[in-house]
């Protein structure tokens, strides 16, 4: 199996990734403890309109194994510093385990350097029955962000 590491045109594959991550919250358990999914697509095809997004995919022939999304732009308290937060690292549950995860990253950092960003966040919700990714390949753990819900359903 040969898997192809390519930057695209949110444009042209958002609904890709959208079937991808709802596949993902169906065959896993993404879905516990957050309203249903439901991206606002305009919104992400906005930033990358305004080259303040990377995306990154994972391709197995034309099939998408999985991708990485950077939302890129200055930190509104640490101007003029740009940051690139992950807001999306999803791989198809059937290519999950073969370094996928790990290959997106490692193919969109450069990138993210060559827009002169100084620092990469990921986030890692504590649902997964898993060790993170991310102390592997370099990342320390920078802040800690909690959660409770305001509404009552």
């Amino acid at each position: 199996m040969s898997i192809d590491f390519q930057v695209e045109s949110l444009v042209e594959c958002y609904m890709e990734c959208d079937a991808l991550m709802h596949d993902y919250y169906e065959k896993t358990n993404a879905h516990e403890g957050v309203p249903p999914l439901a991206f606002n697509w305009p919104h992400y095809l906005a930033l990358d309109h305004q080259h303040m997004l990377l995306l990154v995919t994972a391709r197995n022939g034309s099939q998408l194994a999985g991708f990485v999304l950077y939302i890129i732009a200055p930190h509104p308290q640490y101007k003029p510093t740009i940051w690139a937060v992950c807001n999306t690292l999803a791989v198809s549950p059937s290519f999950r385990s073969m370094g996928v995860a790990r290959s997106l990253m490692a193919t969109a950092e450069p990138m993210l350097r060559d827009r002169k960003c100084e620092r990469v966040l990921h986030g890692f919700r504590h649902i997964y029955n898993t060790e993170p990714l991310f102390p592997k390949l370099g990342y320390e753990p920078f802040e800690t962000m909690y959660s409770k819900a305001c509404l009552e359903h």
